[in-house]
């Protein structure tokens, strides 16, 4: 039987991400981030209103929403937690620039962004982007092409308004619909 559990929030599980974008005082700048979710060709990605990084996007209307592993703990805490000033002079970073849409170079994976539409709730802004285009990182590809994606290893944030923690992805892989037969199996009578 469930119980009832009352927090002001609760993430069950999200990738977290470094945000980089154009930034008119340093270039450009980054924050973490891990309020986001992609269908086809749109993401959506969550800031809080009041950060430079929410001014900046809806300024400029680009950003890359770039995925690391847990290789860069220290990054995604610095770049979360640090306000202001160059953050990614700081941390020594290297950064490319795509037409205009700033990437981190040694992401395992980043979305190109543009900003469709912003759209402020409360203190939150709500970032619904076109994904222009999506970079790996060639340890991402095998001999044939195809996405590894066994070696993708992003980690996930999960917490509510008491504990906040990280998880990590492990090896394991399975395929889309292996598991529907032997559950449907199972039902048999």
């Amino acid at each position: 039987m469930h119980l009832p559990y009352d927090t002001e929030k609760f993430y069950y599980g999200f990738p977290v991400y470094i945000l980089a974008y154009p930034d008119e005082a340093v270039g450009v700048g980054i924050t973490t981030g891990s309020s986001s979710y992609s269908l086809g060709q749109m993401v959506m990605i969550g800031c809080d209103s009041t950060t430079h990084a929410a001014r900046s996007i809806k300024r400029s209307g680009v950003c890359s929403l770039n995925l690391f592993g847990a290789e860069a703990m220290g990054l995604y805490e610095y770049a979360g937690t640090v306000s202001g000033g160059n953050k990614l002079a700081d941390t020594r970073v290297a950064s490319s620039d795509h037409d205009g849409i700033p990437v981190l170079d040694d992401s395992q994976m980043s979305l190109l962004c543009r900003v469709l539409e912003a759209t402020d709730d409360g203190s939150y802004t709500h970032f619904r982007c076109e994904i222009i285009q999506r970079l790996v990182t060639p340890a991402l590809i095998d001999e044939n092409g195809r996405f590894r994606y066994e070696d993708l290893h992003t980690v996930e944030y999960v917490g509510d308004a008491r504990r906040r923690i990280y998880r990590y992805f492990s090896d394991r892989v399975e395929r889309f619909g292996r598991f529907v037969r032997p559950f449907k199996d199972s039902l048999l009578p």
